[in-house]
């Protein structure tokens, strides 16, 4: 790194590793500050807006490392598998289809202060990326797109498909301004509201994943990827280990994040108290 960064050349590290490692000296610190609104319904669309904590990686500057001026680090966890993709990414062949990261990368002190036998997913500042408050490296989902992200312009809507069917209809249209196809990732989280999380007394997921897909979208055209969340995918598991769904004056969020810098929000709430599964009121 060190003399890819003497003579300006473009360095790219890739990890290869079974389990967890922490790079906390070769990572550099992610900048947030291009994340913008997908929110079709917002006047702010496309305007610049802060993620919520729990989708954050590490934000602090560092020194200890002079990197590149081009720079990118690839986990390719276990090489055995998908190596032959990963090295046809790095050097364009095809369309461009990078993944996302599918644990949370902790810092070296996470490593020197948690027991390795300890499973408790909600104990302390809590383990992956549903429970887990510390800091953080990179978080799960993250990823940067191959094609310049300026390039690819999302935009998403969530409506209920009919009053009290309990089911939400995510519609993200992506479109391509390149020259070259490339592979469009988004992925749908689940987040209790406070006003729920403030009002039980078992823990409950910072987010979690629903649902995801994946589209090819050639130079110039547009795609739509359609999905439907249900009451289901808002449900928490109780202290007695029941699922139930919290209706009343509250709202369940629903997030879409490309991984990178395309984002948006939405409210939605149950207003139908007649169900076949468990209603909670707060």
């Amino acid at each position: 790194l060190l003399i890819a960064a003497a003579r300006d050349i473009p360095a790219v590290l890739v990890l290869t590793n079974g389990g967890a490692l922490s790079v906390d000296d070769l990572l550099p610190a992610r900048n947030y500050s291009s994340v913008y609104n997908a929110d079709a319904s917002s006047p702010q669309l496309g305007a610049r807006i802060d993620l919520p904590d729990c989708y954050l990686g590490d934000t602090t500057d560092t020194e200890r490392v002079k990197y590149p001026r081009r720079y990118a680090v690839v986990e390719a966890y276990n090489p055995s598998l998908g190596m032959k993709s990963v090295v046809s990414a790095l050097f364009g062949i095809g369309s461009i289809s990078w993944g996302r990261l599918v644990t949370t990368m902790y810092p070296k002190s996470w490593a020197e202060t948690h027991k390795t036998d300890q499973y408790d997913m909600s104990a302390g500042d809590g383990l992956t990326y549903r429970y887990y408050t510390g800091s953080k490296l990179s978080t799960f989902g993250e990823g940067m797109p191959g094609e310049d992200p300026k390039s690819m312009k999302l935009f998403c809507s969530v409506q209920e498909k009919s009053s009290g069917s309990r089911i939400w209809k995510v519609m993200c249209h992506v479109s391509n301004e390149t020259n070259r196809p490339f592979s469009a990732l988004i992925m749908i989280f689940a987040r209790a509201s406070q006003r729920i999380r403030s009002n039980v007394n078992y823990p409950v997921p910072q987010r979690a994943l629903k649902a995801f897909d994946r589209v090819i979208v050639n130079p110039g055209s547009t795609e739509t990827i359609r999905i439907d969340i249900g009451i289901k995918d808002l449900m928490l598991v109780n202290s007695d280990g029941h699922k139930e769904a919290a209706t009343g004056r509250h709202f369940d969020i629903i997030d879409v994040w490309d991984g990178w810098n395309s984002f948006a929000s939405f409210n939605v709430s149950l207003h139908d108290m007649s169900s076949d599964v468990l209603l909670r009121s707060y």
